[in-house]
């Protein structure tokens, strides 16, 4: 263990960008696997070797340069999938204890608790006070 702690010494180390390129080589290997092609596997296998040469190498300004580039432009991607995931599977917490309503007026979807005893309710909208019986 210490002479990995000795040669890693001066080297950059493993990042979110390194982290992110070794599991996509992993990713494109599996497809390959999948479908027997092998430009895939070519894929994959130059893309570790992309990682690891980010994880192994000397000159850390470049690579954190690098790095804090990839994170500029990965996090609205983040974001806007996070929000898309949350949007197809809606709020799993509060499935159960309320229903959601889009307006029919301004599109904002209305979050209602559900099981109050009445069939028929009355939705008002917050945002443009538009009344809709569901």
């Amino acid at each position: 263990m210490r002479r990995m702690q000795r040669f890693m010494v001066g080297r950059h180390g493993a990042d979110q960008l390194s982290a992110f390129i070794l599991i996509m080589s992993i990713f494109s290997m599996w497809i390959g696997r999948m479908t027997g092609v092998s430009l895939f596997m070519m894929i994959g296998y130059l893309l570790i070797g992309i990682g690891f040469y980010r994880i192994f190498s000397k000159d850390m300004l470049s690579r954190r340069r690098e790095n804090s580039e990839f994170l500029r432009r990965s996090i609205p991607v983040k974001n806007k999938l996070k929000h898309w995931v949350e949007s197809i599977g809606g709020n799993t917490k509060q499935e159960h204890s309320h229903r959601y309503y889009v307006c029919t007026k301004c599109n904002k979807q209305l979050r209602v608790p559900q099981n109050k005893g009445k069939k028929v309710i009355k939705v008002v909208c917050p945002a443009c006070r538009n009344q809709m019986k569901k």
